[in-house]
């Protein structure tokens, strides 16, 4: 990329097992100890700014032990539990931010000084009880405790999030392009989980003129928390509008945003979840199989709403009772056997999602402890250096250095205060997702080993949830920094007898959809005569009008707006296959190609807010838009939102293995696998955001996208 180094990595993977019997034909053990130091080049490149562009080495070291017991106390019990375990740590990649600061605010683009490290230490423990009751009945008990603890935070050899002083570090210095200074992550949260589980197994056979039955009856009880100690944001940070670097005698120059938390903030949100199901696999005939079924789940997700003027009841919370999904699908094989035609419908709850809905009200309610503060606290960038004037709010005109004393006066640290940032109130009309899923199929089984396969898949999904703004903004004219005068639709305010927000007042409704149409094609020739290939094809169309948030809000209206999903790829082609080479005694060739098309793009300039809603999201009007410099691209953008398809993906990957036969059992097996044979540089989405120096150019590769590397491995089996 722009003739960015590559250096030199290096991957290296280990592993031990062992297990065998405690108690001979009853108790049996096994165990497995894996190291993993993977490390691969992460190349970002500013054209714009080439001081700030950077080639990092990222490293991920993990060590991941595993234990299983199994048991058998007689013919009619046995039970089971294992035990994963993980420690691990990334460093230098700016994918090591796992955790965030929900919508607070966004993450500028890397450089060097801004990357932070992550530790994690996670377990799962899965135990079950199996009892035969009869021949025909299995009751199975199953508990699993699924436990993370991660913490990022500044680099450093062990984990600091929770002993760093982050006031004491400098502030995070926001460019319109990236960020500089000191990173402004610093936080640890658990995620412990305990569940409970049991199915009951009940198999009825068929007399002749009625088909069997397989009956399952079964129920879960879930409980998750979201346990988080955050530091995030107390340095504070600076954003400024341009790439230059500050000077305290150009006016332009100088910060026209300060967002900064004004002490530490703790919170342990807890989510409960129940289900019960009963469904039944019932074999009409020799050639059809009917599977009908329903499932009930409930969700007891609490919230904070002392100060929530939307409950009439402020002691309470949303409870969903009414969720009810039922099951039906079926498989018919036809009379040679060679061919399947089967096909399905479901209905899902989804369980909301801690770090999306519940955690801010928890961590940004009307009144809270470790608030994050953005200056001005209209949230409307000051603005003087965008016009080549000083800015005036206090906070501002000294440049890039928080006046801690001043910010003490206004907001005590540790103290309970009013939110002054963009506040969210829980909707007590609050109810669960839901996910109906089509899907039907044929498969062909033809000579030679050769399989076909074809399914159409439609998911639509309603009552999705979307943050609507209680307290909406009208900006004075379509200028990035003319004021925003608010309109409090409901008297928020004046029912908690406070004075008005100055800040968006967000609430999550039940108004997004979704739809999906896939085609997945697939034709397989399995492994034999020393060869076997295999190609799949998907034509996938993914749509929402919940992607984009609420950004196309004007007062009471919310005006959601349809476009491709953000992850939506239409074609996706995978080819593999491998082949023994003959005459070579033992050399084996193996390989896949992947291609993914472009990912959705919104073209837009934040420059202007052209439909004076207060947001800068508006998107650009239909036609071709190029970038500029090395690397940019071109787009052909439909309008509105994700208009326009960013750059494609593919990857050669190759596999050359050879077997040496040792004699008396024994092989010694040597490997050399190469990625992305062709180097083929995949990058990542550029910004659509024609404010931006970088607009329509990449800057970074794709997550998990590397340059080309060989690894070499070896097996010694006896």
């Amino acid at each position: 990329m722009n003739n960015s180094p590559i250096p030199d990595v290096k991957r290296a993977q280990g592993s031990v097992t062992f297990g065998g019997p405690i108690i001979q034909n009853k108790l049996f053990f096994f165990g497995d100890l894996e190291y993993t130091d993977l490390e691969r080049s992460n190349t970002v490149n500013y054209a714009a700014n080439p001081e700030r562009s950077f080639t990092s080495v990222a490293t991920l070291k993990a060590w991941i032990p595993f234990l299983r017991i199994d048991h058998q106390v007689n013919a009619s019990n046995t039970y089971a539990a294992r035990i994963l375990g993980r420690r691990a740590k990334c460093s230098q990649d700016p994918n090591c931010r796992a955790g965030f600061a929900g919508n607070v605010i966004a993450q500028g683009g890397a450089t060097l000084e801004t990357l932070n490290d992550e530790w994690e230490k996670a377990s799962l423990i899965v135990a079950n009880y199996n009892r035969v009751v009869s021949d025909r009945i299995l009751n199975v008990v199953t508990f699993s405790r699924p436990w993370q603890s991660i913490q990022t935070g500044i680099p450093s050899d062990e984990p600091n999030a929770d002993t760093q002083c982050v006031p004491c570090l400098a502030p995070t210095l926001r460019y319109l392009s990236f960020d500089a200074g000191v990173s402004f992550y610093d936080h640890h949260r658990y995620e412990p989980q305990n569940r409970i589980e049991n199915a009951l197994s009940w198999f009825i056979p068929g007399d002749g003129r009625h088909g069997s039955h397989d009956l399952k009856f079964g129920g879960m009880y879930n409980y998750a928390s979201h346990i988080q100690y955050s530091h995030d944001l107390e340095n504070g940070v600076f954003g400024f509008s341009s790439n230059r670097p500050f000077n305290a005698s150009d006016p332009s120059t100088y910060p026209e945003l300060l967002t900064i938390r004004v002490s530490p903030q703790n919170s342990d949100p807890v989510i409960h979840s129940v289900a019960a199901y009963a469904q039944d696999k019932w074999q009409l005939t020799d050639a059809l199989t009917v599977n009908l079924g329903v499932r009930w789940d409930v969700v007891f997700a609490k919230s904070p709403n002392e100060f929530n003027p939307l409950f009439a009841d402020r002691s309470s919370y949303p409870v969903d009772w009414n969720n009810f999904g039922p099951r039906l699908g079926f498989a018919y094989a036809t009379s040679n056997k060679r061919a399947v035609i089967r096909g399905g419908y479901g209905q899902l709850f989804q369980t909301p999602i801690f770090s999306s809905s519940t955690d801010f009200f928890w961590r940004q309610g009307v009144y809270g402890n470790g608030v994050v503060v953005t200056i001005p606290t209209t949230g409307v960038a000051d603005p003087g250096p965008s016009g080549g004037r000083l800015p005036t709010n206090p906070f501002l005109v000294n440049g890039p250095v928080v006046d801690r004393a001043l910010l003490n006066q206004l907001f005590p640290p540790d103290a309970n205060i009013r939110n002054p940032s963009t506040v969210y109130l829980d909707n007590p009309d609050r109810v669960l997702p839901t996910s109906r899923q089509l899907t039907l199929g044929y498969q062909r089984q033809f000579p030679a080993n050769v399989a076909l396969a074809a399914d159409y898949i439609h998911t639509w999904g309603n009552g999705d949830v979307v943050p609507y703004d209680l307290n909406p903004g009208i900006r004075a004219n379509t200028s990035r920094t003319g004021p925003i005068t608010r309109v409090d639709l409901q008297g928020l305010a004046n029912s908690l007898g406070l004075t008005p927000f100055t800040r968006s007042v967000l609430t999550f409704r039940n108004d997004g959809s979704s739809k999906y149409d896939g085609i997945n094609l697939s034709l397989e020739r399995r492994y034999s005569s020393g060869w076997g290939s295999r190609v799949s094809y998907t034509l996938g169309s993914c749509r929402n009008n919940f992607d984009a948030g609420n950004n196309f809000q004007y007062l009471d209206e919310p005006r959601l707006q349809w476009g491709p999903c953000n992850t939506d790829r239409r074609h996706t082609l995978n080819l593999s296959g491998q082949v023994d080479i003959p005459y070579t005694g033992g050399l084996n060739v193996s390989g896949t190609f992947r291609f993914l098309s472009g990912q959705p793009l919104t073209i837009q300039n934040t420059n202007f807010d052209l439909d004076q809603n207060g947001v800068l999201f508006d998107p650009s009007p239909a036609g071709s838009y190029s970038g500029t410099g090395v690397d940019a691209i071109s787009v052909d953008n439909k309008g509105g939102y994700n208009g326009a398809r960013g750059v494609r993906f593919d990857e050669v990957d190759l596999r050359l293995a050879y077997r040496f036969r040792l004699g008396t059992g024994r092989t010694l097996s040597l490997s050399a696998d190469i990625y992305n044979i062709a180097d083929t540089p995949n990058f990542a989405n550029p910004t659509g955001d024609q404010r931006q120096p970088n607009f329509l150019r990449p800057t970074s590769l794709l997550s998990g996208s590397i340059p080309r590397q060989v690894q070499l491995g070896a097996r010694f089996d006896f």
